[in-house]
């Protein structure tokens, strides 16, 4: 993926930044991997897959959604704000980790689809004209030729930015 989502812009270039100049293989770190996969599907929310939610302080394991409340408590970072994490390390019972697991996921998945209305909506000119421009019927070069024409015309070079500062 050329621009990963939710991933901020300054941890994308540090990545190239800071790779060894003989290096073949780049990888992002856990947390953006971890941000990147955060999509609709229920399983990029299991377990340990949601990553960390916006309000995740330092040293927290924010990325623990595994719904036990002994391992959430003590995994996470004594100033965390998670509604999960306070649920857990108030003993508040299993339930209560659950839900509240289940409210951040709900509230991930949310953002998500805040972020592709605002994709879809800045691509609708182009979408628009490249259904019309029947790519399809074109050799494979004009083809490719003809969609960089029309994406270059109508695919904004920003799109506004959501939940997360710089991430789109």
């Amino acid at each position: 993926m050329s621009r990963p989502p939710r991933v901020d812009l300054a941890v994308v270039h540090a990545m190239f930044r800071d790779a060894p100049p003989d290096s073949k293989l780049l990888a992002i770190d856990p947390e953006s991997l971890l941000l990147m996969k955060q999509t609709q599907r229920a399983k990029d929310y299991a377990d340990r897959g949601a990553g960390p939610p916006p309000a995740a302080g330092a040293g927290d394991r924010a990325d623990d959604r595994s719904g036990s409340d002994s391992d959430l408590a003590s995994t996470a970072g004594a100033n965390s704000a998670r509604p999960s994490v306070i649920a857990a390390r108030m003993a508040q019972g299993r339930r209560a980790v659950v839900l509240a697991l289940a409210a951040e996921t709900d509230d991930l998945q949310q953002a998500d689809r805040r972020r592709l209305v605002r994709y879809t909506t800045a691509a609708r000119a182009y979408l628009d004209a490249w259904a019309e421009s029947r790519i399809g019927e074109l050799p494979l070069r004009e083809g490719h030729r003809r969609s960089l024409e029309i994406a270059e015309r109508w695919l904004p070079e920003t799109v506004q930015e959501g939940d997360r500062a710089g991430a789109e």
